[in-house]
């Protein structure tokens, strides 16, 4: 590729045969290089045993031999590993320039100009607590991330109420709805019934489970933008967020599952904006990467969560957003609580800037 550079060829993507699934996509992908792969070893494998041409023995030994040689580095020339060195992170106003998305593009704006890369969770269960709890952090947060279906006196009025709430403090609404069916339920799901998530919520997020139909599906309904009743004529842009990692103990959202879902996103940067996850997955700068399960103090709790400081999401594991839930809505301020976390993060996030 060095020598492809040197000549003025701007490599975008790479393709292969046989991807040896050694490093050889991450090496690329740190290059910004996408590798487009007819097979991998472990689909060959598969194929091959299901047709009764291989022996299970042979897979053993083929299974062991690339875990016991996973990223094999490519050879790089000193110039090379300088500029490598010298890369230095965007920050989120150069990455908002990027953006097509105008969800993304808000988003990074409004961090850069609240000074703050806080989500605030709002896990509470009534109207009022949300409202509250919007009122009193607001100052201090990008995003409010909500769940509707645990509200227990949802109405159409509390809707307007939070909208008023965000216009004033200038954050965003994430509705966490976690969408896994495929592309006609969640049509429905995100446009229709009692809480018509699409009318109000600037962001979503899916799993990927059922495949790409999923985001072809909440995409179409992203870009309704004219009905017959124009009381429920959509006026908010989306963008979506996929689940490629959990903070949960013993969670199924690993190793394929999620390189998978970081080439679903690429493939559909128009409308997915990044993932939900706990360290920064994809080298597109325009994908933002959100992390839940994060605690100035505590490590864990007793159902499986587990919980990274603010510093160790952003500066370390390279994210952009952490996700504040119990640390802020269980305070006795959460005000103070919320500006807590906001000079975490912000912090964090200067200091990998440097």
């Amino acid at each position: 590729m060095n020598e492809l550079n040197k000549v003025g060829l701007n490599v975008k993507s790479a393709v292969v045969l046989i991807d040896r699934e050694q490093g050889g996509k991450e090496n690329l992908t740190n290059n910004n290089i996408t590798l487009y792969s007819c097979y991998t070893i472990t689909k060959m494998l598969n194929i091959l045993s299901k047709h009764n041409k291989i022996d299970s023995s042979i897979i053993n030994k083929v299974n062991q031999f690339l875990k016991d040689n996973q990223n094999v580095r490519a050879k790089a020339t000193t110039q090379q590993t300088t500029n490598s060195n010298k890369k230095k992170r965007l920050s989120f106003k150069e990455r908002s320039n990027l953006c097509t998305n105008k969800i993304a593009q808000q988003i990074l704006q409004i961090m850069e100009d609240k000074k703050t890369n806080l989500c605030c969770s709002a896990d509470v269960k009534t109207c009022e607590e949300v409202l509250d709890l919007a009122e009193n952090v607001g100052p201090y947060i990008c995003l409010l991330k909500t769940h509707v279906d645990i509200i227990t006196d949802f109405n159409r009025d509390f809707i307007v109420k939070l909208q008023e709430i965000a216009e004033k403090y200038n954050f965003l609404i994430f509705e966490d709805r976690k969408f896994a069916d495929i592309g006609n339920t969640v049509k429905s799901q995100f446009g229709e019934g009692i809480y018509k998530i699409s009318s109000w919520a600037h962001i979503t997020n899916a799993h990927t489970i059922p495949g790409p139909g999923i985001i072809d599906g909440l995409k179409q309904i992203s870009q309704q933008r004219d009905g017959d009743d124009k009381k429920e004529q959509q006026t908010v842009n989306h963008g979506l967020l996929l689940l490629a990692e959990m903070s949960s103990k013993g969670n199924l959202a690993t190793d394929n599952y999620t390189k998978t879902t970081v080439k679903y996103a690429e493939e559909n940067n128009d409308f997915v904006i990044g993932f939900i996850c706990r360290k920064k997955l994809s080298s597109a700068p325009t994908l933002i990467n959100m992390t839940p399960g994060v605690h100035l103090e505590s490590k864990g709790d007793a159902i499986g969560q587990q919980y990274l400081t603010p510093n160790k999401v952003i500066k370390e594991n390279g994210s952009d957003i952490i996700i504040v839930g119990r640390g802020i809505y269980r305070s006795d301020d959460q005000a103070q609580a919320a500006q807590k976390y906001r000079d975490a993060a912000w912090s964090a996030y200067q200091n990998a800037l440097k």
